[in-house]
């Protein structure tokens, strides 16, 4: 949409964008389970039969559940640790849905990754301020740009 950006040419930043490809993806194996699904909007039931506790995790992105294998409780063991078990074993399902892991793959770098970059493609603060532009604003519309880049690369 734009040949030149404060200087900046797309190829100036889609060679930015680059540099951070080593950094697309998300592998879920460097979490525990329950790290996994530290997003918002999850909801968490418990299927309890007698002793037996089973975890079910509802995704609102993927619009289904996550079952875990059933946990059992003994006399030694209290209910919240079981429960406990219970989440961990349906954390452990999502994270190796085959679904999950293709999604996973393909996420773009972090945003604070990309804002970073981005504010290292301005070397000269003094231009900008001369110019009376709003670095903060910049570097924002430079943010924006990169992550036009890796949908380019395949990210979602």
């Amino acid at each position: 949409p734009y040949q030149e950006f404060h200087g900046q040419t797309r190829a100036d930043l889609r060679a930015k964008a680059e540099e951070l490809k080593h950094h697309i993806g998300l592998d879920l194996s460097k979490f525990k389970p329950n790290e996994t699904t530290g997003v918002q909007n999850w909801k968490t039931d418990y299927r309890w039969e007698g002793i037996h506790c089973q975890a079910i995790l509802t995704s609102p992105v993927f619009d289904r559940n996550f079952e875990g294998q059933w946990k059992t409780l003994d006399a030694r063991t209290p209910k919240s640790q079981i429960e406990y078990y219970a989440l961990n074993s349906a954390c452990e399902v999502f994270s190796k849905d085959p679904e999950v892991q293709e999604i996973a793959a393909s996420l773009p770098p972090t945003q604070r990754s990309v804002r970073d970059r981005a504010k290292n493609v301005f070397m000269d603060n003094a231009s900008l301020s001369a110019a009376n532009v709003d670095k903060k604003i910049v570097i924002k519309e430079l943010t924006h740009y990169m992550f036009l880049f890796f949908r380019d690369m395949g990210c979602r």
